[in-house]
């Protein structure tokens, strides 16, 4: 994996989050997004470790392929555009931002000539 995700995106499952206190949650959020901010490379193995460290000092414990997963939609460099969410649509965090990918040219620009004609 050389490239990083245009924007992040975690939803989670309700069943889960009704596992959590609201501490729990809000610290679960925390770890989320301070992870997803400043682990640097593509490195999934060593983002899960951060991961899972944080969510070990809250009290939390996911299953190591859930763990990997999420650490899975993290990878990047830098803080790309975050969200996460509920399932049904709750935003528990949001960062809005520029992604680490840079913008891909256009290709065709379609001029604004009167004489061209009209394709239907």
């Amino acid at each position: 994996m050389d490239r990083a995700p245009i924007g992040r995106t975690l939803s989670l499952n309700p069943a889960f989050v009704e596992t959590l206190s609201p501490q729990q949650l809000e610290g679960y959020v925390r770890v989320m997004a301070e992870a997803s901010a400043n682990h640097p490379g593509h490195d999934v193995k060593a983002l899960c470790e951060v991961i899972e460290q944080g969510l070990h000092r809250l009290g939390i414990r996911i299953a190591p392929v859930e763990l990997e997963r999420t650490a899975e939609q993290l990878v990047g460099h830098g803080q790309a555009p975050l969200t996460i969410s509920t399932h049904d649509g709750v935003v528990l965090f949001e960062r809005v931002g520029q992604s680490s990918v840079p913008p891909t040219p256009r290709t065709h620009v379609d001029p604004a000539d009167p004489d061209r004609p009209t394709i239907s």
